[in-house]
């Protein structure tokens, strides 16, 4: 995907595939400036929220999986 195949969209999904979307989320997130949600990273993101875990103490180990984790769950 290149940054004019995204032009106008809000985010990126990658849903349930072979390919390593959480690898892959931080770095097409800075070339296409948009969020890249992988939806292995949002199942843990998801799941830590109800948990009552904030998930944004993952964003330092998890930094390559994109900026899923820097957000709280009262942000969303």
């Amino acid at each position: 995907m290149t940054s004019n195949q995204a032009d106008g969209a809000d985010a990126v999904v990658v849903l349930c595939t072979n390919l390593d979307g959480p690898a892959l989320a931080a770095s097409l997130e800075k070339e296409l400036d948009i969020a890249v949600l992988d939806s292995v990273a949002v199942k843990l993101w998801r799941t830590m929220t109800l948990a009552g875990a904030d998930p944004r103490v993952l964003s330092r180990v998890l930094s390559r999986w994109g900026r899923v984790f820097r957000a709280s769950a009262r942000e969303n």
